[in-house]
């Protein structure tokens, strides 16, 4: 049996064409892929950036009132903001043993958490700021706190005292 040149070429450059084919609809799979994974990341990024603005709208105000510390939680947010809760409110650069306690002179009296923060609506709780006696201090001039608050996709999220923005934190 004799073997044409012609048929063997024929079923060589056959073999390349099919290789060249399926190796170029991978690469076009895989750019196809990763356009994908791009615009998922994004995507991602994007709703982060949408939290994080929404969440920014929950804010913190604190001022002196008769001696205790007033604590005001606004919920300026297009949604309601869940399990609202002042954790620690101090005296800026506090002795660790110093504390602080709820004004329960106040009426009605003041809860340090809520549940349901609706929007456009506040949470006020008056505070007292406690030496490491357990005394009354004089309003300070400044302090630190930390609130954390979950919003309705279930992300939790800590606001403190500095300029920065809140950020998520791991579910208590």
């Amino acid at each position: 049996m004799t073997t044409s040149w012609w048929m063997f070429g024929l079923g060589v450059a056959t073999g390349v064409l099919g290789t060249g084919v399926s190796g170029a609809s991978h690469v076009l799979a895989l750019k196809k892929d990763r356009r994908e994974l791009a615009e998922k990341l994004k995507a991602e990024q994007a709703q982060q950036l949408r939290d994080v603005a929404e969440a920014s709208l929950v804010t913190v105000t604190v001022r002196g009132s008769g001696g205790s510390v007033a604590v005001k939680i606004t919920n300026d947010g297009d949604q309601p903001v869940l399990r609202v809760e002042l954790l620690d409110i101090r005296r800026e650069g506090a002795d660790p043993a110093e504390t602080w306690s709820v004004n329960q002179n106040m009426v009605p009296q003041p809860a340090v958490m809520r549940e349901v923060l609706k929007t456009h609506t506040a949470l006020q709780v008056a505070t007292w700021l406690l030496d490491a006696d357990g005394k009354r201090m004089s309003v300070p001039r400044a302090v630190e706190y930390a609130v954390r608050f979950c919003d309705v996709s279930g992300q939790w999220w800590l606001r403190d005292a500095s300029d920065a923005p809140p950020r998520p934190i791991e579910a208590p």
